[in-house]
């Protein structure tokens, strides 16, 4: 039985704003967050909009409560020890975010979405971003930047990886549109495209990734990367000084 077919009183009595992001979730992991809007929501509850507006300003304020919800029953420095070399501790903080990202289906269009403030809940995953990068050495700047961009770098990946053409195909029919992929590359002019016909089953398998070696593998470069900035941000320090 659908919950709009409760009383519209006694949904009203129990209605609070826990109540609207609980159900809010429960939608957008079920029917996507598009199906997630503020008459949907009180129609779900037994109210008329008019009764979630005490609770919610609009959809966004709704959104933003959903995410603020879904991240505060999260550690997202959960495995991190400050004995851990920079490196890793890096490493496992991505993790985490990849595994908050996709424990649940709502989350990442919720990310994606998201326009309100820094909550506690949301900060703290700021906070231990830049207390890692700025411990092995990053400058103040470097290290609020990439703080800020390495969550939305993980999220743009898993929109294309995780919830793209390859994210709910089983492994025989995925293998199957890689190597028609493959053979697509194959068919390009060889004067043209040289470099994509060499490495066209290379390339196959990243338009229908394995998607978990796929993040393992750009965790691995981003950390690289990470590495790489670091040294040549130390190296400019030392010629400043000399």
């Amino acid at each position: 039985m659908r919950a709009s077919s409760r009383s519209s009183t006694k949904g009203r009595r129990g209605l609070t704003r826990d109540a609207i992001v609980q159900r809010a979730l429960e939608i957008g992991d079920e029917e996507g967050l598009e199906a997630v809007s503020v008459r949907r929501v009180a129609s779900d509850l037994g109210v008329t909009p008019m009764a979630l507006y005490r609770h919610v300003r609009d959809k966004n304020d709704l959104y933003n409560a959903m995410l603020d919800e879904v991240i505060a029953g999260v550690d997202l420095t959960a495995g991190i020890k400050p004995t851990m070399p920079w490196q890793q501790q890096v490493r496992r903080g991505l993790q985490n975010a990849v595994e908050l990202l996709t424990a649940r289906p709502v989350t990442l269009p919720l990310q994606i979405a998201y326009q309100g403030p820094l909550t506690p809940s949301i900060a703290r995953s700021l906070e231990a971003s830049l207390g890692i990068l700025l411990q092995a050495g990053f400058s103040p700047r470097n290290a609020v930047a990439l703080a800020r961009m390495l969550p939305v770098l993980l999220a743009g990946l898993l929109l294309l990886y995780r919830e793209g053409p390859g994210g709910s195909i089983g492994p025989e029919e995925c293998d199957r549109l890689r190597r028609q992929a493959e053979l697509q590359l194959l068919d390009l002019p060889a004067d043209e495209f040289p470099m994509m016909r060499r490495h066209a089953r290379l390339i196959g398998e990243t338009i229908f990734p394995d998607t978990d070696r796929w993040l393992r593998q750009a965790i691995d470069l981003i950390v690289d990367g990470l590495e790489t900035t670091l040294n040549r941000q130390t190296k400019r320090a030392v010629a400043d000084r000399g």
